[in-house]
C-alpha cells in the first residue's frame, strides 16, 4: 500500500519538479531556456522533455522494482504451500490411483 501511495505522491510531484528544473536551468544558462522567442521555446521545451521522460523513466523503474521485491516473498510463500498441498494430495492417493496411471506423466505436468 505504501508503494502505491508514494508511486501517487511522485505522481503529482512531477509537474512541480519539471517547473523547478526548468527554472534552474534557465537560471543557469543566462535565460538561453524561455518562450520570449522561437528558438529559446524549443530549447525549453526539448530540455523539459527530456527531463521528464528520464525522470517518469527512472521513477517507474524504481517503483516496479521495490513492488516486485516486496511481493516476492509472498508470490514464493505461496508458490510453496500448493506445492505442499499437492504433494501431500498426491501421497494421500491409494496405491489402485499411482498403478493405474502414469504418476511420472503426472509428477511431470505439476513441475
Amino acid at each position: 500500500m505504501s508503494l502505491l501511495v508514494g508511486a501517487k505522491l511522485v505522481n503529482v510531484q512531477v509537474p512541480f519538479i519539471f517547473k523547478d528544473a526548468v527554472n534552474f536551468l534557465n537560471d543557469q544558462t543566462g535565460g538561453a531556456l524561455g518562450m520570449s522567442t522561437a528558438p529559446e521555446a524549443v530549447l525549453t521545451t526539448a530540455t523539459a522533455l527530456m527531463l521528464g521522460y528520464g525522470a517518469a523513466r527512472v521513477t517507474a523503474a524504481g517503483f516496479n522494482e521495490l513492488r516486485n521485491a516486496v511481493f516476492a516473498k509472498v508470490a514464493q510463500n505461496s508458490i510453496r504451500q500448493i506445492a505442499k498441498k499437492v504433494f501431500l494430495h498426491l501421497h494421500s492417493l491409494d496405491l489402485n490411483f499411482h498403478l493405474s496411471r502414469q504418476t511420472g506423466g503426472l509428477a511431470k505436468t505439476i513441475d
